[in-house]
């Protein structure tokens, strides 16, 4: 079945499509897939470390994240590259939800 806005012929925008582009990202990615690894908090020192951030004051990441577009995909970039390349069915499962389709529009 298309999508809600190709079926009605809604133009999305940009900035909307980033909108839902993070939504989905933080349900997705974030709440369904990084919090639930055992050892999320030593990945999330990594992706603090790759972004160039500080941990020292123990901030979640999607508190650090915000709403921001592009530090989402940094987010997630920095996030395939903090996990071990030994731990490949994760690795094959961060993969498998960048690209469903919710990334796209």
């Amino acid at each position: 079945m298309e999508k809600f806005h190709i079926r009605f012929g809604i133009d999305v925008g940009e900035e909307e499509a980033r909108r839902r582009f993070v939504n989905r990202s933080v349900n997705e990615i974030f709440f369904s897939f990084y919090y639930n690894l055992y050892d999320y908090n030593k990945i999330k020192r990594r992706i603090f470390t790759l972004l160039g951030e500080s941990d020292r004051d123990n901030q979640s990441l999607l508190d650090h994240l915000e709403d921001n577009f592009l530090r989402h995909l940094q987010a997630i970039e920095a996030f395939y590259a903090a996990i071990e390349t030994s731990d490949s069915g994760n690795r094959k499962k961060l993969e498998r939800l960048c690209s469903q389709p919710f990334v796209a529009k």
